[in-house]
């Protein structure tokens, strides 16, 4: 019951707040208003794309140094034609059954 009241009080609040933003005038514009016209100014654009540019690079940076550098196998290489052949018979038999 509990839960459910909370749930009620904050969409209510959230219902305000968007209320609010789109309705009640701060001076010329609305929140809303305010904040399109801050989002579409250029330092806003430079500062998205500075993020978006040092977010890219720390990613392939992270991707580059998760890759494996070198193969860990038990297995030698004879080993492993071995497998190869012993999965592909097996496989070729079970098409033929």
């Amino acid at each position: 019951m509990f839960r459910l009241l909370k749930l009620a009080v904050g969409l209510t609040c959230l219902g305000a707040l968007v209320y609010f933003a789109y309705t009640v005038p701060l001076g010329e514009k609305t929140l809303w208003e305010h904040i399109q016209a801050i989002a579409q100014t250029d330092e806003t654009q430079q500062l998205v794309d500075g993020v978006k540019k040092t977010a890219d690079k720390n990613l392939r940076a992270q991707a580059k140094a998760s890759r494996p550098t070198e193969q860990h196998s038990d297995f030698t290489p004879a080993e492993r034609a071995a497998l190869r052949r012993l999965i592909r018979d097996k496989i070729a038999s079970t098409a033929n059954d």
